[in-house]
């Protein structure tokens, strides 16, 4: 949060860009506003305050409670007729609030922001490019970025009105899951420049295919004065042909080193060897050890070499602010206990992410994978399908134990326990259950005077709603 008090609109100004959809005011509208809020509990003086009705509570249910917390004007929907002569501020009829809540946060952004917008979207890894480039950026602008999952048409302009005005640069995260999402958060934010992160089966089944996700996601090259693009990702051609508008100068790539025959146009290389990422740059190429696991994470990086590289940092500030990035709860998290860690990597779960956690094993490691259920990959039997394929996976990289909890997980223990001849598959129905196993297994190990040198480790992965951050709880009492 910014100190916004040097920072206010007319108030006529905002209710011109309503009013082009509407043209019912009950007040005289004079004066200016400071902000605008969809939770009356967080009105300050000076707010507008955008009713809207959502799935649980209705925001015209709070209008005097935002009155009397100093809004100066009141957005309603046009179907609203409750009690106008007895408000002492303008109340001001739109036919979608919602829509009248982004178009007010597009004026914030163009009349008062004066720097550049970074817009990203992807499958995974958004919150943690997000978190690297903010960290880099930092070490030389004043930098905002989106916070916890503000990034759809709702959390956008809440992140736009939060964010302070006088930074060099907003980092703005951008989810979808219906074709038009990215376009309408886009239209709001105006970004400045563009990427998408990657394209994995991330709710997939809402898009209604790969299709419809693809076009959702390439919404986002239509905008910005440059983008970048990952020119080993099987949906280059695609993605290039949304930059066509752009010039050639203007788009950024980068590549993993030796995958592609021609290199020469690629901005920035990297590469992950025994642990270590490795950056090639037009000055030169540099090596270090990220906090955030895996080589997934080095190709997170990558995108921020390029971007920061764009914006003028050196490679030793670029050094300085990836060094200082931490995972985030349930992100490959390392947490060390008693007798094993655990990584708990259980935010978000779809096919790729389990292979890039499983990437992330070394051949000596004992593994207990807790394994819940993936969410919004498709219909029933695509998710079975899906579940069933991950019990490969897991004998492929040689897991010792698959602990499974949830309804679709269950598809993986049997199809697992079917094809398994050295990875074990046992299915649970509650965390204490879990930790009881856990507890058997390790402790059967230590019996068998395994070798020494072998590290016990518990990987936790799962969907957000599959509530494992409780299990991981339980897990670290001792």
């Amino acid at each position: 949060m910014g100190d916004k008090s040097i920072f206010s609109l007319p108030l006529q100004r905002a209710v011109g860009i309503l009013l082009s959809d509407s043209h019912q005011l009950t007040h005289h509208v004079s004066g200016d506003f400071i902000g605008v809020k969809i939770d009356s509990r967080l009105i300050q003086a000076g707010d507008v305050f955008i009713a809207i009705k959502g799935k649980q509570v209705d925001g015209h249910d709070f209008i005097n409670e935002a009155i009397s917390q100093g809004a100066v004007a009141i957005v309603v929907s046009e179907d609203f007729d409750g009690c106008k002569g007895e408000h002492k501020v303008p109340l001001i009829n739109v036919p979608c609030p919602q829509h009248a809540f982004g178009k007010l946060a597009n004026l914030w952004r163009t009349e008062l922001f004066k720097g550049k917008v970074i817009a990203l979207t992807g499958s995974n890894g958004k919150t943690t490019i997000k978190n690297m480039l903010k960290s880099v950026l930092q070490i030389r602008y004043k930098t905002g970025s989106t916070e916890g999952n503000y990034n759809n048409e709702l959390g956008l302009p809440i992140t736009i009105f939060d964010l302070p005005l006088n930074c060099d640069y907003w980092i703005l995260e951008m989810g979808a899951r219906h074709i038009g999402d990215i376009d309408y958060l886009c239209r709001i934010a105006l970004p400045d420049i563009t990427f998408v992160s990657n394209i994995g089966h991330a709710h997939i089944g809402e898009f209604g295919g790969r299709k419809k996700q693809l076009q959702a996601k390439s919404e986002i090259f239509s905008y910005g004065e440059v983008s970048l693009l990952d020119r080993d990702s099987p949906h280059d051609e695609l993605f290039s042909l949304g930059c066509q508008h752009k010039k050639l100068d203007n788009i950024i790539t980068i590549a993993r080193k030796g995958i592609r025959n021609n290199e020469e146009d690629i901005n920035v290389k990297w590469d992950f060897v025994e642990g270590e990422s490795i950056f090639y740059t037009a000055y030169g190429h540099f090596r270090l050890q990220l906090n955030c696991l895996g080589e997934h994470n080095t190709h997170n990086a990558a995108w921020v070499v390029a971007l920061a590289d764009y914006c003028g940092l050196n490679k030793e500030e670029i050094i300085a602010g990836l060094s200082r990035v931490q995972p985030q709860d349930g992100r490959l998290q390392m947490i060390p206990c008693k007798d094993f860690t655990i990584v708990d990597d259980s935010y978000n779960a779809s096919p790729e992410s389990v292979e890039a956690l499983l990437k992330i094993k070394h051949s000596s490691d004992r593994v207990i994978m807790v394994w819940g259920d993936m969410a919004e990959l498709g219909d029933k039997q695509a998710m079975q399908e899906y579940h069933q394929c991950v019990a490969e996976k897991f004998i492929h990289y040689r897991i010792d134990w698959v602990i499974t909890y949830g309804d679709y997980a269950y598809q993986t223990c049997l199809h697992g326990q079917s094809i398994s001849e050295y990875t074990q598959f046992k299915h649970t129905e509650n965390f204490f259950e879990i930790k009881v196993l856990i507890q058997k297994i390790i402790e059967q190990w230590q019996r068998e005077n395994f070798d020494e040198n072998a590290s016990i480790y518990v990987y936790l992965k799962a969907s957000n709603k599959m509530g494992f951050a409780q299990l991981t709880e339980l897990l670290i009492e001792q």
